[in-house]
């Protein structure tokens, strides 16, 4: 039986990041996709390259943000260029709608050299004719934030892998670690054995299940999101649009995406009619043009959360021969090719692009 260099498990966007740097680093790479769906947070996302509210956030995550986003830039045209596949990179902005905390927002806006456009009422109808503006006071505006197609960035990545040299294998049963004494030689799938030097975890919240008694991944759970979409003849806005906790996507296709809830359900991943009438409610409210129409899908996805709200990327503390790279929350394809690279360069002892302790599994050890 072949011995890898490495084993990453859960092929969604974090494992899938994970899979081409460790295999253009040079390594031997098994990427396991399994039964526990570890990618359905990442297909179920909106895409936006931003955290929601980036100035509540600490600075551990801008610092992965801020490489990832320039990152994406370069790394999204070579991308299409290898697969053929559009990922549907596109600067749109972000509007913020009734922010209670908006001058804050402005402040760090500035600081960190990014444009914040305080609108009225008149402002905010100038630039986004088919909002209901009588159902918001005020705004702030800000042009640099991107988006992506998740689901298309999926297929490119899985596509890219393929190219690579990534051995994919596909399994239709729970993943289980083999931990032999104080080492973890591998990972066990149904009646296989798959084995490897070292394995590295990317399955999301379900990495609570591979390590059930652990300390580690007792910090990391799962939050249910739903979302809701329409499909438009044309985008009903110019930009993402964030109102009390809830936004509006739109895609250059006319898609409209509304999301989206945070759950806290455990592994429930069913969609309700609760949280699609919510999401309905609120998009009816901004867009009164979707007043008496049902959207066109709804679904909902597994976010992977921790108690501190900071992934885990890095060894783990006691067991040799396993990583994980988890626990992104709602920042997962934002900050997905950022955590490859600090996976990789912790994994391959190279100088790493911004310090490791804020993420290492070990926080969690007493």
């Amino acid at each position: 039986m072949k011995n890898h260099d490495v084993i990453v498990v859960g092929a969604g966007v974090i494992g899938l990041f994970t899979a081409l740097e460790l295999r253009q680093s040079g390594l031997d790479v098994c990427l396991i996709d399994t039964a526990m769906a570890a990618h359905s947070a990442s297909w179920a996302g909106g895409g936006i390259l931003s955290p929601l509210r980036p100035w509540q956030e600490p600075p551990a995550i801008h610092c992965l943000a801020d490489w990832s986003r320039t990152a994406y830039r370069e790394l999204v045209p070579a991308l299409e260029q290898t697969t053929g596949i559009n990922v549907g990179l596109q600067a749109q902005g972000l509007l913020w709608l009734d922010l209670v905390d908006e001058t804050a927002a402005l402040d760090w806006l500035v600081g960190h050299g990014r444009i914040g456009n305080k609108l009225d009422q008149s402002g905010l109808a100038v630039l986004e004719p088919n909002l209901n503006v009588a159902a918001t006071g005020h705004g702030l505006s800000n042009p640099d934030i991107e988006q992506i197609r998740n689901p298309r960035l999926i297929r490119a990545l899985q596509a890219a892998a393929r190219i690579a040299g990534v051995d994919l294998k596909s399994a239709n049963a729970p993943a289980e670690l083999i931990i032999d004494g104080a080492r973890c030689p591998g990972i066990r799938v149904a009646d296989e054995q798959v084995l490897a030097i070292n394995t590295v975890v990317c399955s999301g919240a379900w990495a609570s299940k591979l390590l059930a008694e652990d300390e580690i991944t007792a910090s990391l759970y799962p939050v249910r999101g739903q979302m809701i979409a329409y499909q438009l003849p044309e985008p009903p806005c110019k930009h993402i649009v964030f109102q009390h906790g809830h936004y509006l996507i739109p895609r250059n296709d006319g898609v409209l995406l509304a999301g989206s809830t945070v759950e806290e359900v455990g592994f429930d991943d069913q969609t309700t009619a609760q949280a699609s009438g919510e999401l309905q409610a609120f998009a009816q409210r901004l867009l009164p043009g979707l007043t008496n129409r049902e959207p066109d899908w709804h679904w909902a996805g597994l976010r992977p959360a921790t108690t501190d709200e900071l992934p885990l990327i890095g060894p783990h503390p006691r067991i040799a021969g396993l990583y994980l790279n988890t626990g992104h929350f709602r920042n997962g394809i934002l900050l997905a090719p950022a955590s490859a690279r600090l996976l990789a360069d912790q994994f391959l002892g190279r100088e790493a692009f911004c310090p490791a302790q804020p993420y290492l599994p070990a926080r969690f050890m007493t």
